[in-house]
């Protein structure tokens, strides 16, 4: 039976055995879990360090954004460690982010406007980072669910598998809906940094409640992140 049609619990053996068993590391629990892989917490055995570990069974595609996370340094992304595959599965180990997603805090409260500006700038520097890049990166997958406010007032923007080259002009859909701009759905369309402008807009106006219904059209409003950073 392969990883992906395991229940809960046998998954969490099968990290154990097959995944952690032999390099020092063991699993403290689930942290999330997305249509093709878990991320969970782990610990250095040795060391005591906190890492998070993401497992999945389309192993070729998290190598793909291993490669891609290893080759960023920004700090609103978080630092790769490893990479291995076994069997089918694929593990990417990468810098554990204390603190809680947007979609969580949302749950609870809105945002000012002042904190909404100073998430949203910083937000906006790293996405240029990554569109500057010679690969000239787009993270495709701007969301409250992928964005980590720590206990310091930084944030991490987490979670790579959408990430593609405007180079390749990626014919696969992807993003969330709500939040992926229509180019990104339709599948086959010329991608540029105005998705990831789209989905930091819609995420901005979910932080502002009713006071950003004027941002629910991010069409009538899109701004370069050059203007976003001014």
């Amino acid at each position: 039976m392969g990883y992906e049609r395991l229940d809960r619990e046998g998954r969490e053996r099968d990290l154990d055995r097959a995944v952690l068993a032999g390099r020092g590391y063991s699993c403290l629990g689930l942290l999330g879990q997305g249509a093709f892989s878990d991320v969970y917490c782990v610990e250095d055995a040795a060391g005591g360090g906190r890492y998070a570990c993401k497992v999945s069974w389309h192993g070729q595609m998290l190598e793909r954004e291993a490669k891609v996370l290893e080759g960023l340094h920004h700090p609103l992304y978080p630092e790769f460690y490893a990479f291995w595959r076994e069997a089918e599965i694929g593990i990417l180990l990468r810098e554990y982010v204390e603190g809680d997603s947007l979609e969580k805090v949302l749950k609870q409260r809105r945002f000012s406007a002042s904190q909404t500006v100073r998430i949203g700038l910083m937000l906006a520097e790293g996405l240029g980072y990554l569109h500057e890049l010679p690969e000239r990166l787009l993270f495709r997958d701007v969301k409250p669910a992928n964005i980590i406010l720590r206990p310091d007032g930084g944030v991490k923007l987490v979670d790579f598998g959408c990430v593609c080259s405007m180079a390749e002009q990626a014919a696969s859909r992807a993003g969330s809906p709500g939040f992926a701009a229509p180019e990104q759905l339709r599948g086959g369309s010329v991608l540029t940094p105005a998705c990831d402008v789209y989905g930091l807009g819609k995420t901005l106006a979910v932080m502002l409640g009713d006071r950003g219904r004027r941002l629910q059209n991010p069409e009538k409003n899109r701004r370069t992140l050059g203007e976003w950073r001014t």
